[in-house]
């Protein structure tokens, strides 16, 4: 399904959420007042693009509900709010809609049965778990079809089933589903979900049926140009249903269609501000010219669409990049602020403790019977007084630190990979003056080198800023231990064959799930190969592995056969203050932080990092993650990558 499929479903099913806050349902109805006031105000706000604020309120007045045992009114609530926070808090939209499960069936309101089952269902979708998504879904619209006439959700439960159904290359179980649904959405006149419906049938069907497929697809084009053109998503809807069009007519080879399919989609996506949209265009298009015997303009084409994509490509890193350094070029201001807080802090404390001195003095000479308890009293006030300005003035030392250590890398270790593009800008106007291609492609071969090292450092620079603010949160999901494994090992393999390192993957089979969050797991992972390759020589093996580990968690570990470390380098690996950067067995750069970082996240994910070496037999990093106790997923064989 694509990208856009997919947010106008989401789309389709938060318009039939807010809809519901204005119409007569079971719980809501059956509500009281206060909450009935409550849902039509969080409706009203969430109309007006202020979700967080929607959810506050019934948050709110649900804390009111629960006190007051109302079980018709925390269902109503409930109904609401786990669509809702679905887009920023999967976990507790499924707590929500498992709550909204269970009252209905106590309860006895089978379209809030059926809502529950729906929202159960797009969470597993969101999860890539298809085959629950489509049971639940199963579920939903069970519990829709009883009272057909009522249901807001049908159309969209039945969209979403046809939509899996297709994801799972079942066209022939998806077909009811969807002529189901467009049946509905006609006669209760939605144009979005019959929009949906129809382009996401044309598009499964492209490769199958393809005449078919052009069919529904130029009924989704007309929809869009007549009953959506008003609605915020009509013309982007427009041009994906010309985009999918335009990609059926270059598949069937028929040029002179392609040509023109490709032009209209290139206009409106430059009238919708898609460059994503309009980059597969003009690449269409130069490849319909070329077919057509216009050589040239193909040509031109081409180099509009690679600047295009290029222009992407540097827009999202320069974004990136400027988002760093004004956060990171505000940092002597910031720590210079905390520093005088700290003066300040520290001053008053010290009068404080002036204060107290005097006060003892004051009490011992007027009333000397109270002298041993009012002794005890300050002693302990001095105590902790003492104690805040220890820790007051252990963070300033270690804000001044983090200072001093990310100035040092901005200063120095970005200005290489910087100065390097910089001086290859008059080579590549050289060589477009005087072609020469294999000069040319060991230029770019060094730029995309020097690119990859800029990214890893701007990754790390990130990381440990993040690590340092304490702004990094674990939200784990369930996942497959050996996925995170195969994407690092993916990520990296081109640059261990251009050194000459084997990269192994090793895990057991018949893995439990893991329980982790995948951004940070991940990260450790990345940077524990990158480590490895580092300090591996040509020839030598880098091992990547997870197995079970004891007390319900799964071991990952990352061995290499490279330089090793000593004793001393391993007593000061993970100290902040003597952890430094070393060249690697090619003279690879870095930062020095990519350890901390994984010490950091580790422990995040309920772990610890240990690590074994020795001088000349290589290293070997452990660290553990948490399984997922609830079930089992299929797991790869050991296996090594070349």
């Amino acid at each position: 399904m694509s990208a856009f499929l997919s947010r106008l479903l989401i789309t389709v099913g938060l318009l039939l959420t807010v809809g519901r806050g204005g119409a007569v349902v079971s719980a809501t109805s059956a509500a009281s007042a206060a909450t009935w006031a409550s849902v039509q105000r969080a409706g009203r706000m969430v109309r007006a693009d202020s979700v967080s604020a929607a959810v506050r309120v019934l948050e709110q007045r649900l804390a009111v509900v629960r006190a007051a045992r109302l079980p018709v009114d925390e269902l109503a609530i409930k109904s609401f709010l786990m669509s809702w926070v679905a887009a920023t808090d999967l976990v507790q939209s499924e707590q929500y809609a498992t709550d909204v499960v269970r009252l209905a069936k106590q309860l006895g309101h089978p379209e809030e049965l059926g809502d529950g089952y729906y929202q159960l269902g797009n969470n597993a979708h969101q999860q890539q778990d298809l085959a629950r998504s489509a049971a639940l879904m199963q579920q939903a619209i069970t519990s829709f079809a009883r009272f057909d006439s009522l249901s807001t959700s049908y159309g969209g439960a039945l969209a979403s089933l046809a939509g899996t159904y297709l994801e799972l290359g079942k066209a022939k179980e998806a077909r009811p589903y969807f002529l189901r649904g467009l049946a509905l959405a006609r006669r209760r006149q939605e144009p979005l979900t019959e929009f949906s419906l129809l382009a996401l049938w044309g598009n499964g069907l492209r490769n199958t049926a393809p005449d078919t497929a052009v069919r529904y697809l130029q009924q989704a084009l007309r929809l869009a140009q007549t009953k959506l053109r008003r609605e915020p998503q009509g013309p982007e809807a427009e041009v994906y249903a010309q985009l999918v069009l335009m990609q059926i007519t270059h598949e069937r080879r028929q040029w002179s269609q392609t040509l023109t399919a490709s032009q209209q989609v290139a206009r409106g996506a430059r009238r919708i501000e898609n460059p994503e949209y309009e980059s597969e265009a003009l690449l269409t298009m130069a490849d319909a010219l070329r077919h057509l015997g216009q050589g040239g303009a193909g040509y031109d084409t081409l180099v509009r669409a690679m600047v295009l994509i290029d222009t992407l490509r540097g827009q999202t890193k320069v974004r990136e990049l400027a988002r760093q350094q004004a956060a990171l070029g505000t940092v002597e201001q910031q720590a210079r602020i905390r520093g005088l807080e700290q003066e300040r802090r520290i001053a008053r404390l010290r009068a404080e403790q002036a204060q107290t001195r005097w006060l003892v003095v004051l009490v011992v000479a007027v009333v000397l019977g109270l002298l041993h308890f009012l002794g005890l009293y300050l002693y302990r006030r001095l105590r902790v007084s003492r104690a805040r300005l220890a820790v007051s003035e252990a963070n300033a030392s270690r804000a001044n630190a983090t200072k001093d250590r990310l100035m040092r890398i901005i200063g120095h270790d970005l200005r290489g990979p910087v100065a390097t593009f910089q001086q290859a800008l008059p080579l590549v106007r050289h060589y477009a003056d005087h072609p020469d291609p294999a000069e040319l492609t060991s230029l770019v071969d060094a730029l995309m080198g020097q690119a990859k090292e800029l990214r890893n450092l701007l990754d790390n620079l990130l990381n440990w800023s993040l690590s340092q603010s304490n702004e990094v949160r674990n939200a784990p999901i369930r996942l497959a231990p050996v996925e995170a494994l195969t994407t690092t090992v993916n990520l990296y393999q081109s640059a261990a064959q251009n050194k000459g390192v084997t990269l192994h993957v090793e895990a057991d089979p018949d893995l439990p799930a893991a329980w982790a969050d995948p951004a940070l797991l991940s990260a450790v992972l990345r940077n524990l190969v990158s480590n490895a390759l580092k300090f591996t020589p040509s020839g030598g093996s880098v091992w990547v592995r997870v197995a079970a580990g004891t007390g319900h968690r799964l071991e990952y570990s990352v061995r290499d056969t490279g330089v090793g470390m000593t004793p001393d380098q391993l007593a000061h690996l993970f100290d902040v203050k003597l952890n430094r950067s070393t060249d690697g067995t090619a003279g690879e750069g870095g930062t020095g932080l990519g350890l901390l970082i994984c010490q950091h996240f580790a422990g995040l994910l309920g772990g610890e990092l240990t690590v074994s070496s020795r001088p000349g037999a290589g290293t070997l990093f452990r660290f553990t993650v948490a399984e997922d106790v609830t079930g089992k997923v299929a797991s790869l064989s050991a296996y090594s990558t070349p």
